[in-house]
């Protein structure tokens, strides 16, 4: 396992908004794929069939995480490269052995 992703679990999972945030993201994917399914089954049609509404709910689904995640992925790993930043622990961070891949790929909060 990547060390930078052992630690922002480690570091995520011990704080309050470490629950939070997942939570929150996956509210937001319920309550839209809740509209999207009343929109789509109910939507006036009535000659609608089954596999229409499970294509209908599996692209929503996905232009949806793909949004949230277009989001909220910069906002992770700008916010844990700050933090690395005030501690004044980045100068170790960037000489360690890991590639800058792995450490921008490390602080994303979704891998």
């Amino acid at each position: 396992m990547n060390p930078m992703i052992r630690k922002e679990l480690r570091q995520r999972m011990r704080e309050r908004r470490g629950w939070i945030l997942p939570s929150l993201y996956l509210l937001t994917l319920s309550a839209v794929i809740t509209v999207a399914y009343y929109s789509t089954a109910w939507g006036g049609n009535d000659r609608i069939q089954g596999w229409q509404v499970g294509a209908a709910l599996f692209l929503t689904l996905a232009y949806t995480q793909l949004v949230l995640l277009l989001l909220l992925a910069p906002v992770f790993s700008a916010g844990a490269l700050t933090i690395e930043k005030e501690q004044r622990t980045l100068g170790g961070l960037l000489t360690s052995l890991l590639r800058p891949t792995q450490i921008c790929g490390g602080n994303l909060p979704l891998r």
